[in-house]
């Protein structure tokens, strides 16, 4: 564990369905009994936005909060590699973390997602169903979240058919490497290999705000593009506009200190 004038860092593998799991976990020197997961973006999309997330475990950690930063398997340093991750694995250790960190009923509890993470969250938030005690968040914040798994793989399978079409290879198509995906193969694209259980899982998964809408006091939805699509938006959260460039798409972008600070701001202590 390394300490500096506002928090103690502490980075550990845990156990769980999936593996073992690295965490970073920061402990603020003044601690509001109240701890945040930071939930990430999926393949290239949580690669870019890492920086964003150290900052923002940064200045939540100065706030006050507890952070729980963990890399989901076969993502960052923990076990494994990303054509063996599972969806339902990857909620089932989410919720390994929440139930190890949270024994004690009176510490508050939040998360923090960004795009595809937001529909992990509503797999996490889910799960607490399934639990003896049951589990409120304080806070739900969705930071730009996507609204279908089915539209994540498609996206990235895109990428695969655009560079087969620069290189000569026209006969490529999505609706060919979701067949692929179908019959139990996994697909190569933009760096990643995407496991066919893994595509098929997060086939079915759809953002449903209506249902996980009682699952917090506070609950945001951030918006960073003006053409975003909003319709799944219920009277339960409260939309909120931060005007930033898309950091999660480019690595050469740096996060704005002021969307960081914006963001820890509408949190409830």
């Amino acid at each position: 564990m390394t300490e500096n004038a506002t928090e103690s860092l502490s980075a550990s593998f845990l156990e769980c369905t999936s593996g073992r799991i690295f965490c970073i976990q920061s402990f603020p020197l003044h601690c509001l009994g109240h701890s945040v997961l930071l939930v990430p973006a999926f393949a290239e999309e949580m690669n870019s936005s890492r920086r964003f997330f150290a900052l923002m475990r940064r200045q939540l950690c100065e706030s006050g909060f507890t952070v729980i930063q963990p890399d989901l398997y076969g993502t960052g340093d923990s076990e494994g590699t990303f054509d063996k991750a599972l969806w339902h694995n990857w909620t089932a250790d989410l919720s390994q973390l929440v139930q190890s960190h949270f024994r004690d009923s009176s510490h508050k509890l939040s998360v923090l997602s960004l795009r595809c993470g937001c529909l992990l969250t509503q797999s996490l938030i889910f799960s607490f169903d399934e639990l003896p005690s049951p589990i409120t968040l304080e806070n739900l914040i969705y930071i730009q979240p996507e609204i279908s798994g089915y539209d994540v793989i498609t996206r990235l399978l895109r990428q695969r058919v655009a560079r087969s079409r620069l290189s000569g290879k026209s006969s490529e198509t999505t609706q060919l490497l979701w067949q692929k995906l179908e019959q139990g193969k996994n697909v190569q694209s933009a760096g990643y290999e995407i496991g066919s259980e893994l595509a098929m899982q997060m086939r079915e998964c759809r953002l449903n705000t209506k249902k996980s809408q009682a699952a917090a006091t506070n609950q945001v939805w951030i918006e960073m593009t003006p053409d975003s699509n909003t319709d799944a938006i219920t009277d339960q959260w409260t939309l909120h506009r931060i005007s930033s460039q898309p950091f999660w798409q480019m690595h050469d972008i740096e996060p704005v200190y002021e969307v960081v600070s914006a963001i820890t701001e509408l949190f409830n202590v």
